[in-house]
């Protein structure tokens, strides 16, 4: 491991460039874009799984997400597929819906009016929340 430098990274011209165990510097033919690619095989499948753009990526720092990226390979998890899983679990958020829920039963908890109550419940309720995703 650890074939190329940062310098060699930055003068490389076009096609693809290896650093070891997989992971690759690929320059477009135009020579502008640079990009972290690591080749793995999983289950008879071969990827080449993404890792940034050159030199927003460093060479440092790519071979920290490659050496990551192996580790989960060791154990048989893809990496691409623990990517996706992860993306997912940020973008988890809540439906308005379900945030209309509390807002109307805290309100209606803190209200002794009767006809408040019935206006939170009839202005922003399940009835109005349905087609909001």
């Amino acid at each position: 491991m650890g074939k190329l430098t940062d310098r060699a990274a930055r003068a490389a011209g076009p096609g693809r460039h290896g650093d070891g165990d997989g992971l690759f510097l690929v320059v477009a033919k135009s020579g502008r874009a640079r990009n972290w690619v690591l080749r793995y095989q999983l289950k008879g499948a071969r990827r080449d799984m993404g890792l940034g753009r050159f030199p927003d990526v460093g060479l440092a720092a790519a071979r920290t997400f490659a050496l990551r990226a192996r580790g989960l390979i060791s154990q048989g998890i893809d990496p691409l597929e623990a990517r996706k899983e992860a993306k997912k679990a940020e973008r988890a958020v809540p439906r308005f819906a379900d945030l209309a829920e509390i807002v109307i039963k805290d309100t209606q908890r803190k209200s002794t009016n009767e006809k408040v109550r019935y206006q939170w419940e009839r202005h922003l309720g399940p009835a109005h929340c349905s087609n909001v995703p």
